[in-house]
C-alpha cells in the first residue's frame, strides 16, 4: 500500500454516489485511506470495497446491514501509528540522568565558591582603592607644601641682603638688638 497512489473518492468511480453522512465514519475501517485537506484519498485496493458499498446501498440496505456484510466479505484495515514511548524512562537512561544531576550539584558548589572568591577579591580591590586615594591625597598635600617652600626660597633669594638678615631674626631679637645700640 506504500507504493500505491491514492485517489479521491469521486475519482474512484464517476457513477458511485456518496454513502450517507455517517457512512465514512462507520465503514471507514474497511477502506484504506488518507485524510487530505477537505477530501479523503482512497487507495486503488479500496475500489472493490467502494463498488460493493455502492451495490449494497442501491439494493436498499441500511448502513448497519452494509457494515455487517462488509465485515463478512472484506478484512478490516487498521492503521497503526507509532506512538512515542512515554512514562518512566528505562534504567539505562535514568543512570546517566543521575550522573548529570551529581555533576550539576558539583558545578553549583564550584560556582558558589567562585562567587565567594570574587566577593573577597572585590573587597580587596575596594580596600586597595581606598589606600591609593589616601596616598594620593597625601602626595598632593606634600607637593603643595613643597611648592610653597620653593616659592618662599625664591622670594628670599630675590630680597636684598639686609632683608634676609631681618627676615631671619624675630622681633624679640630685633628689640634686644635695638636696646643694645641705644645704650651705647
Amino acid at each position: 500500500m506504500n507504493g500505491e497512489r491514492f485517489r479521491r473518492s469521486p475519482a474512484c468511480s464517476p457513477s458511485v454516489k456518496a454513502p450517507p453522512a455517517d457512512g465514512p465514519k462507520t465503514l471507514g475501517n474497511h477502506l484504506p485511506s488518507r485524510s487530505g485537506s477537505s477530501h479523503r484519498r482512497f487507495s486503488p485496493a479500496a475500489m472493490d470495497v467502494l463498488r460493493r458499498i455502492k451495490t449494497l446501498y442501491e439494493a436498499g440496505l441500511s448502513t448497519e446491514e452494509v457494515r455487517e456484510r462488509l465485515k463478512a466479505d472484506f478484512p478490516s484495515v487498521i492503521e497503526v501509528e507509532a506512538v512515542p514511548a512515554g512514562g518512566v524512562p528505562p534504567k539505562s537512561t535514568a543512570e546517566p540522568v543521575r550522573a548529570l544531576l551529581v555533576e550539576l550539584g558539583q558545578i553549583r558548589l564550584e560556582v558558589q565558591a567562585a562567587s565567594k572568591a570574587a566577593e573577597k577579591v572585590q573587597q580587596e580591590v575596594t580596600t586597595i582603592r581606598e589606600r591609593f586615594n589616601r596616598h594620593e591625597e597625601r602626595e598632593i598635600e606634600r607637593a603643595r607644601k613643597l611648592d610653597e617652600l620653593i616659592a618662599e626660597l625664591r622670594e628670599q633669594r630675590r630680597r636684598p641682603w639686609w632683608a634676609k638678615i631681618f627676615r631671619r631674626s624675630t622681633r624679640k631679637d630685633l628689640g634686644i638688638l635695638w636696646c643694645n645700640f641705644s645704650n651705647l
